[in-house]
């Protein structure tokens, strides 16, 4: 099960203050007696030490989803960093590993080769979210999106404006293939799931509402495939040394 991310909550001097904004307050458990005076985030000491506790595994926990617009807006405040490893998949703010090199190296090699392929009209997006869902904004390793009229100035691309998503899987082959189901439930039309290690390619095309594909195959990473919109084959494989 992926980790997720926790927060804390530290209180000043006045233990009156902790670091939530009124829009997001309702996302954590906040005392009764404090409610209503809520601020954003500063620079705050805690009164006395708290230990990071670990939830009870003998029984499930109900936990609250947060929406993109909620973490927009904890990112915009500071609750959540900037360089924080974390990506929101189904309400959930699931910690994701550092980029190590034999995961960024390959991720890196085909973002250069498919900006080469790709005409103007096309972005080739490293990393990059894509609105998903409600509560979803995944962050794939690569994405070949049409540019609309206007681009993207003040908006994240959606999955269904993706011409290929792309997840290079290096320790996060359960993830990734998991986000299928978030992929396709979004339209986006192809996702390729690159398994290093395995030498494989996992091949989803044709989204459907309940969260599958259509057409789904597994191939080996040397085999060519087809790049959408542009018809140019290619090797993976040539990315991929191990």
């Amino acid at each position: 099960m992926p980790a997720v991310r926790r927060f804390e909550v530290r209180f000043g001097p006045d233990e009156g203050q902790i670091p939530l904004v009124p829009a997001v307050a309702t996302a954590l458990w906040v005392p009764h007696r404090l409610r209503g005076r809520v601020s954003a985030p500063q620079p705050l000491y805690p009164r006395r030490a708290m230990a990071i506790a670990s939830p009870p595994t003998d029984e499930a926990l109900t936990t609250r989803r947060f929406t993109v617009d909620e973490v927009m807006q904890m990112c915009e405040v500071g609750i959540i960093g900037e360089d924080e490893h974390v990506e929101l998949l189904w309400g959930q703010l699931v910690e994701v590993s550092p980029q190590g090199p034999p995961h960024i190296t390959p991720v890196r090699s085909l973002v250069t080769r498919l900006a080469r392929l790709y005409p103007e009209a096309y972005e080739i997006s490293p990393a990059g979210p894509i609105l998903a869902t409600v509560d979803s904004l995944p962050e794939p390793d690569l994405a070949v999106v049409r540019v609309p009229e206007g681009g993207f100035r003040d908006r994240h691309a959606r999955a269904d404006e993706c011409v290929l998503v792309i997840e290079v899987s290096v320790s996060s082959q359960r993830l990734d293939r998991r986000k299928a189901a978030l992929y396709a439930i979004a339209g986006a039309p192809r996702y390729w799931n690159v398994d290093v290690p395995a030498r494989r390619v996992l091949v989803y095309e044709e989204p459907r509402p309940d969260g599958t594909y259509a057409l789904t195959r597994q191939v080996p990473i040397e085999d060519e495939l087809i790049l959408p919109e542009i018809e140019v084959p290619i090797r993976l494989s040539d990315y991929t040394a191990t």
